[in-house]
């Protein structure tokens, strides 16, 4: 019997209106941070209608993985741990089982809780299971039941899978992708809520997921309102280093002063740096970032990762934005504080 999208829906809505809520009591230092930072994500999803899983079931019938397959397996990278679940949905959707590899680093129970919701149709179609990709035995066993692979990670981690995988399976891959923030000084009207949005799109899942900004492109500010904003930014993200272990500050401590010497006329300040070199720069992260001031949009120069832009936040004029749109037709493109909110049917 196939799943009814209003099955699914239910079981979702239910999850992601109230139910993820108590997931605080089962696992609260499962991330490692506040948990209210997965909050509007959260209730974003919630917001997802049954109109919505009818119009995305069509579009994910057009795709080339979601034909003839009898058993999907996902696997995510272990650093944005709502990925899975987005996964699961088109799975169900599509009427697919699937099979969730969860990193070691996790835990089942935060999972296995999103499973608890689901009525007993549903269930049957998921599974969760612990492997970390060393675990080649395991591996092998999954990936042999499986028709189709799904991987989320950095491309030397893709590569490294696919050694393990038959010749005879089906892959689909999402490798490294970049992603980064546009300030321009003459939309701003209110600087304390353009700095809180920022931080709100560095903080959620550490700064860790494709979708976290790695560099802040800045447009129209004069020498000393560009100063200014840095100091007020950088002492917004120094609330931050709460979530942070010694080890991880001397970190990025250490990795932000080597990047300094290396681009000479770079400017230090505490957890922003302000930099001269044209090309895109990735940062370490922990609440660190990179800042870099043009004079106008075509300045933005990113070589050959052009087509690995996954999110831009902005708070650009109608003008500015349809020059972006025009230039990254496949990309997200949200206004700031955003950018870690997740469209799923985008």
């Amino acid at each position: 019997m196939k799943l009814e999208i209003k099955s699914i829906y239910k079981f979702w809505h239910e999850y992601f209106s109230e139910g993820y809520k108590s997931i605080i009591k089962v696992c609260p230092d499962y991330l490692g941070m506040d948990f209210s930072v997965l909050k509007q994500s959260y209730q974003d999803f919630s917001l997802i209608t049954i109109k919505d899983l009818e119009r995305l079931k069509e579009s994910l019938l057009t795709l080339e993985y979601t034909k003839n397959s009898k058993l999907n397996l996902f696997i995510g990278a272990s650093t944005v741990p709502i990925t899975p679940f987005v996964e699961i949905l088109y799975s169900l959707i599509l009427d697919i089982p699937i099979i969730c590899r969860i990193s070691k680093s996790y835990s089942l129970e935060f999972y296995e809780h999103f499973k608890s919701f689901a009525p007993k149709e549903i269930k049957k179609y998921i599974e969760f299971i612990h492997w970390d990709s060393e675990d080649n035995d395991i591996g092998k066993k999954i990936f042999e039941k499986a028709d189709y692979i799904i991987i989320h990670a950095n491309d030397s981690t893709i590569e490294k899978i696919k050694t393990l995988i038959p010749s005879n399976k089906k892959i689909l891959t999402f490798g490294h992708k970049i992603s980064f923030a546009i300030i321009d000084k003459n939309q701003i009207t209110d600087l304390n809520i353009i700095i809180k949005k920022i931080k709100d799109d560095i903080q959620a899942f550490n700064q860790r997921g494709c979708l976290s900004p790695q560099l802040v492109y800045v447009i129209n500010f004069k020498e000393i309102e560009l100063l200014d904003f840095i100091k007020s930014l950088s002492q917004e993200l120094k609330t931050l280093d709460k979530y942070l272990n010694p080890s991880q500050l001397y970190m990025r401590n250490a990795f932000l002063q080597e990047q300094l010497l290396i681009q000479k006329e770079s400017k230090l300040f505490e957890n922003i740096l302000l930099s001269k070199d044209s090309h895109f720069n990735y940062n370490l992260g922990f609440f660190s970032i990179y800042l870099k001031s043009i004079n106008n949009l075509n300045e933005i120069i990113l070589d050959d990762l052009e087509d690995k832009v996954a999110c831009i936040g902005h708070n650009l004029s109608n003008q500015e934005l349809i020059y972006i749109q025009n230039r990254f037709k496949n990309t997200k493109i949200v206004d700031l504080g955003l950018m870690q909110r997740p469209n799923i049917i985008f």
